[in-house]
């Protein structure tokens, strides 16, 4: 892919794919003939740096309009997005998944667990799903992907490979219930002493479909909008 579009890696990768009823797992081995070069450096979640990293798109209907990036740095840091038909990747998003990575004297490892909860797929005995892999060998400025991707097209996700064999799965009940609690300091004059408040509630995400996801709120936290206080919240 970079910095020689449609050549050979010369850098190996071997990925296996394993699912029961709640996740996909994915094994990936990263051999690498110099692995004391290999960039490790530490990042916040979500920004991969100048590190070498794997990752897996996945367009669970197959019809390159959306996909789910699952990212691993050889350090271990994970990164998220979702991607959309123009290009775009929304790192904002984050799901609740599972990594592991080591430095070996062959390269580098990494184990995912990606439960179905992250994902939507389509409700039926057999899927199929559309699937790239993406690999970056920083210090040689390399970027390595499993199915062929053409810079000069506008679209990466109808450039993908496919998966098949995932069979008899069903899409899990998605509920998420994220809990806040939220503190309040107030003063209007330096003659009153300030006041002090604080208030809980929660966040309340509901899969209705594989298209509609309801979001609540209960004791929603209005008043953030009131410009004389300022507040935290802790999630």
């Amino acid at each position: 892919f970079q910095p020689l579009n449609g050549i050979l890696s010369e850098f190996k990768t071997e990925v296996r794919l394993m699912y029961d009823n709640t996740a996909i797992y994915v094994g990936l081995m990263m051999y690498d003939n110099e692995p004391s070069k290999i960039n490790v450096q530490l990042s916040s979640r979500d920004e991969i740096n100048n590190v070498d990293f794997i990752g897996i798109y996945i367009d669970p209907f197959n019809d390159a309009q959306n996909a789910y990036g699952f990212f691993v740095t050889a350090s271990g840091v994970q990164v998220d997005m979702k991607a959309s038909l123009n290009g775009e990747e929304d790192e904002s998003w984050d799901a609740v998944w599972y990594s592991e990575v080591n430095v070996t004297d062959q390269g580098w490892c990494a184990e995912l667990k990606i439960p179905f909860s992250a994902l939507r797929f389509p409700d039926q005995p057999a899927q199929t799903w559309g699937v790239n892999f993406l690999r970056q060998i920083y210090r040689l400025k390399k970027k390595d992907s499993w199915n062929f991707i053409d810079r000069k097209g506008d679209n990466f996700l109808n450039q993908a490979g496919t998966v098949t064999g995932i069979e008899n799965i069903k899409p899990p009940v998605r509920l998420a219930i994220i809990p806040y609690l939220a503190g309040y300091a107030e003063n209007q004059s330096v003659e009153i002493d300030p006041s002090y408040s604080f208030k809980g509630g929660m966040d309340v995400k509901l899969g209705l479909s594989e298209s509609f996801t309801l979001d609540m709120m209960v004791i929603p936290d209005f008043g953030q909008v009131i410009e004389p206080s300022f507040q935290w919240r802790v999630c």
